[in-house]
């Protein structure tokens, strides 16, 4: 399922602002040979990152300097199990915080979500967008998630899908790290899952596979609480 890790973008979306953020690369994650059959995932952390808010085109909005960058300690690139990182700012303003999903945050089969992008408009098109584009999505049972014709046993508890049987609307290239979120507007937004794999963008069977929150909120409580938040 490593097929489209952490670097995934939106198709059939449409523009939008919502108030969320999006947040420019803070880590870059290469597959590198070493000579032999072996792949090794080589991290190359920038010197200088920053996380823009209140954006919906790229150049505009307010971009705040990162004080730190957390990857969660079990992350693994081969199942994306656990794939979550934490950047450190002063402030989110003018953006809202959105709240965490917890255990008890229900979702019903088939309600629609919200997932939004700077990324690709079209598989292998390898362009981002300059605009922050919005997506609907319906949430889909593990269950069917791993359904023979989809991904067959490899979507994880602690992910979560979303997506049309028929493909259609989904995150690509250059969305990974972007927000799923439930509710209808930005005031009763939770952040339910984290763009995270698939196969392709927008495949027939193959959902959207997302972090699940809710399975990270203690590691990211426990990050945080670190630094006095």
């Amino acid at each position: 399922m490593a097929s489209r890790p952490r670097s995934n973008s939106i198709l059939g979306r449409s523009y939008s602002l919502l108030g969320l953020t999006g947040m420019s690369s803070a880590v870059d994650r290469r597959s590198e040979s070493d000579g032999s059959s072996q792949r090794r995932t080589v991290w190359r952390i920038k010197t200088h990152v920053e996380v823009k808010v209140g954006a919906a085109d790229y150049d505009g909005g307010v971009s705040l300097e990162v004080k730190n960058f957390v990857v969660h300690p079990d992350y693994n690139p081969e199942t994306c199990e656990h794939d979550v990182a934490l950047v450190l700012v002063d402030n989110t303003q003018p953006a809202a915080v959105i709240p965490l999903a917890t255990a008890s945050t229900q979702i019903a089969i088939g309600e629609n979500l919200t997932v939004t992008g700077w990324g690709d408009t079209l598989e292998g098109a390898n362009e981002r967008s300059d605009q922050l584009l919005k997506g609907t999505v319906p949430y889909v049972v593990n269950e069917t998630c791993n359904g023979p014709e989809s991904y067959n046993g490899e979507v994880l508890p602690g992910m979560i899908c979303a997506g049309s049987a028929s493909g259609g609307t989904d995150a690509c290239p250059g969305d990974s790290g972007g927000p799923l979120t439930k509710g209808n507007n930005p005031d009763n937004a939770i952040l339910v899952g984290i763009v995270s794999s698939g196969k392709g963008c927008g495949r027939r069977l193959k959902y959207g596979v997302y972090t699940r929150v809710s399975s990270e909120r203690e590691w990211i409580m426990k990050v945080m609480s670190k630094f006095g938040d």
